[in-house]
């Protein structure tokens, strides 16, 4: 019987975000509920060879425990740009929806904390 399946896409993100799910015993299921995306939408990129999943490639990391960076060059320090862990990712974002003044407060305290 011949197999018509489509092949796995070698796409090299996707395929870090697999080795992760596996190696932390996750499924691809528990990715897309904690994404709030359908089911099929994890079988759609690994087949369809769709990067449609680069949206969400932050909250991939969050999910997985590495840094974004990590998923897209494979290494935790980046030659020329700069990775963040979770946290650091988390507070960037927090920080952004801030306005100048909170910023600035916010630079004031942690300049304290030194």
């Amino acid at each position: 019987m011949i197999n018509h399946t489509r092949p796995l896409s070698q796409d090299p993100v996707l395929l870090r975000i697999l080795a992760l799910l596996k190696q932390q015993n996750k499924s691809q299921k528990n990715l897309t509920d904690y994404l709030g995306l359908h089911p099929n939408t994890f079988n759609n990129w690994k087949y369809q060879n769709t990067q449609s999943y680069l949206k969400y490639l932050d909250k991939i990391a969050d999910y997985l425990d590495v840094s974004p960076g990590y998923l897209i060059r494979g290494n935790t320090v980046g030659a020329d740009t700069e990775d963040y862990t979770p946290l650091e990712s988390k507070l960037i974002n927090e920080i952004r929806v801030l306005s100048s003044e909170q910023q600035q407060a916010l630079l004031t305290l942690i300049k304290e904390f030194k």
